[in-house]
């Protein structure tokens, strides 16, 4: 339950920074980078962690599932990082007048981070459907 605690914690910390920077990017911006499928999905991983073991009955396939589980937090939150890098960059682009050309390749580094991270999304999401069974899988799925 340890590795729960220290997801909390960076799930937290890095929400409020994204939270931070929300906060600040309107007024600084006038190019956004678009929102893409991986706060969905972050925000939908979340609860399954916990509620693995009581899904499966099998202790040793529900840990692999609950470590595929964590994975996706893991490649989430890396994502999220990188969209506030993103964020980051963008501001300074404002302040430093950077030409549309240099704009538009900051939002094509988030794109393509993005799909990037949704491809590795895809492969663990497949690594699930081998560990779960489709009864599983489709309880595990319909937790929102």
């Amino acid at each position: 339950m340890d590795f729960l605690c220290d997801f909390t914690q960076r799930l937290r910390r890095c929400s409020a920074y994204v939270v931070m920077l929300a906060l600040t990017l309107p007024s600084g911006c006038t190019e956004v980078p678009p929102n893409l499928p991986t706060s969905e999905a972050f925000k939908r991983n979340v609860p399954r962690i916990e509620l693995v073991p009581l899904v499966i009955g099998d202790s040793e396939r529900a840990e692999r599932v609950q470590r595929l589980y964590i994975e996706i937090e893991s490649l989430m939150l890396a994502a999220q990082r990188a969209q506030t890098e993103q964020w980051r960059a963008l501001l300074e682009a404002k302040t430093r007048k950077l030409a549309d050309d240099e704009v538009r390749a900051i939002v094509r580094k988030f794109r393509d981070a993005e799909i990037a991270a949704l491809r590795k999304y895809v492969g663990i999401q497949l690594r699930l459907r081998e560990a779960t069974t489709p009864e599983e899988f489709a309880k595990l799925d319909a937790l929102k």
